[in-house]
């Protein structure tokens, strides 16, 4: 595997929320890859240390957003980045709205549109308001709730709960209902996203982050792991 080919095994493990959307913003993705390496098989980390560039120092993170910011040099790649579903499943809009991009909200008082909101400015108010803008403070924060507060659903999660589907397809159905429940709920054109919209969802997105640290760490596992087996 070369460092393109754990480039797109990275892409494709990671958890979108709405659907035809990116899945993060670069913040999003780097606390998934930091939550990710912490939890790598010594077989795992030694060959991800070997595939990054000197220039990483060993920091998975700093490579996880390369698929947003090499889309347009491989073009076939930028259908990987989003999954569409069809309008007005459970009476939410996901394809038309292109993923939350073409309804105009506000935040408190800023104007974003939907996927902004949940791409970026929900995960930014939550650590510039309780982690005093510390990000790896709030990596920490979620990797205990991961090893305390999740600890029974981390097996599932590493595993897939629904053995008729492929993780990715599983995980892009857990992303439609998510966003009927949560992003577009009360998030119609014109509304006024404040503290109840907030405080509501924050959690969700923390859940989601946590899920997808631990899925991409599992799917490198099992890849190099299953490498080394395959060799001996």
């Amino acid at each position: 595997m070369n460092h393109f080919s754990i480039q797109l095994v990275a892409l494709l493990s990671l958890t979108l929320l709405l659907p035809n959307t990116h899945g993060w913003g670069d913040d999003g993705h780097v606390i998934v890859c930091k939550i990710a390496q912490a939890r790598l098989s010594k077989t795992a980390a030694e060959a991800v240390q070997k595939l990054l560039p000197k220039s990483a120092g060993n920091d998975l993170s700093t490579k996880c957003s390369w698929a947003d910011h090499v889309h347009h040099i491989y073009p076939w790649s930028s259908a990987l980045h989003y999954a569409n579903t069809p309008d007005a499943p459970l009476h939410c809009g996901f394809l038309s709205d292109s993923g939350g991009n073409t309804i105009n909200v506000k935040w408190y008082t800023r104007k974003q549109n939907l996927h902004h909101v949940w791409d970026q400015i929900i995960l930014q108010t939550e650590v510039d308001k309780f982690y005093d803008s510390d990000m790896d403070e709030f990596v920490d924060a979620i990797q205990q709730n991961i090893t305390k507060v999740w600890a029974n659903e981390v097996e599932e999660w590493e595993h897939c709960g629904n053995n008729d589907l492929p993780c990715p397809a599983q995980y892009a159905s857990e992303s439609s209902i998510d966003a009927c429940k949560w992003a577009y709920k009360d998030a119609t054109e014109g509304s006024v996203l404040n503290d109840d919209y907030f405080l509501s969802r924050l959690q969700i997105v923390n859940l989601r982050l946590a899920q997808a640290g631990v899925r991409l760490a599992a799917i490198l596992n099992r890849v190099f792991d299953r490498k080394l087996s395959s060799s001996m």
